[in-house]
């Protein structure tokens, strides 16, 4: 019998689209909040892979990877982490400030990474490609957010 009475309760809000609604919406938010969680994510991660690829480029100048200048990256990784403590704030989601080991061992895994490109190890190419083009995306991606936060 309970079951029928919160089956119908059910059934008589979503008929009148008030449940509808109120559903859509926590669901947009939800999705919304997870969207912009992850852009952030994703900005920390590409402004320590310009970290590294600053850093490596400094001791290896002749390097392929050389496609920018120094300044031009470290713009760069300020840019990105500028915009993912903005987006943070946005959402109210708590600044997590990585601890320097967790940031370090990133930025040295994609010096180690760049390196083994350097020697000719074309998965190592391919990753660096593939995540400065994410990287890439997601600025494109998302400019009118960006815009308002820089």
């Amino acid at each position: 019998m309970k079951k029928l009475i919160l089956i119908s309760a059910l059934l008589l809000f979503a008929s009148n689209g008030w449940a509808d609604e109120d559903f859509e919406i926590k669901t947009n938010f939800s999705l919304y909040f997870k969207y912009l969680s992850d852009i952030s994510e994703d900005l920390h991660r590409c402004a320590e892979m310009y970290t590294a690829i600053n850093g490596y480029l400094f001791q290896n100048p002749e390097s392929l990877f050389k496609t920018a200048t120094s300044e031009e990256w470290l713009k760069s990784a300020g840019d990105a982490t500028i915009w993912a403590v903005g987006i943070e704030a946005i959402i109210g989601k708590p600044n997590k400030v990585d601890s320097f080991q967790e940031r370090f061992n990133r930025i040295s895994f994609y010096q180690e990474i760049l390196g083994k490109g350097e020697k000719g190890d074309q998965h190592s190419k391919d990753l660096i490609k593939f995540d400065l083009k994410v990287c890439v995306d997601i600025v494109n991606n998302n400019m009118e957010l960006l815009s308002e936060i820089h």
